[in-house]
This record gives C-alpha cells, structure tokens and sequence, in this order.
C-alpha cells in the first residue's frame, strides 16, 4: 500500500498538540483516499495524508 505526507502528517499532528477534526477526500477515480487533520474550529489544515486505493 502506498502513503504520502504519513511521516510529515505525524510530525506536524505531533507539535499541533490540540484537538482536531478529521475530514476525508476521495479521488473521483477511487485511486486515492486523503485524510485531513483540521484545527478544532475547521478553520485551518493542520496535517495531510493519503492511501493509495488497491484496485480489485
């Protein structure tokens, strides 16, 4: 399975040290899922990630 921004993501969610809202994007071709870490108000991205989809 391939990943991006995992090491960078938990870095930044390292130093963030506060709550966070969790949001999630999908590519419209499925190939991609993107985890996105908010600040607690949803004003600010805190920290990003993404899987790549396995195809079946």
């Amino acid at each position: 399975m391939e990943t991006t921004g995992l090491e960078r993501a938990v870095r930044l969610l390292a130093r963030h040290d506060q709550p966070v809202r969790l949001g999630q994007i999908k590519a419209a071709d499925g190939s991609w899922v993107f985890m996105l870490f908010l600040t607690e108000d949803s004003s600010t991205l805190v920290a990003c990630t993404g899987v790549r989809q396995e195809r079946d």
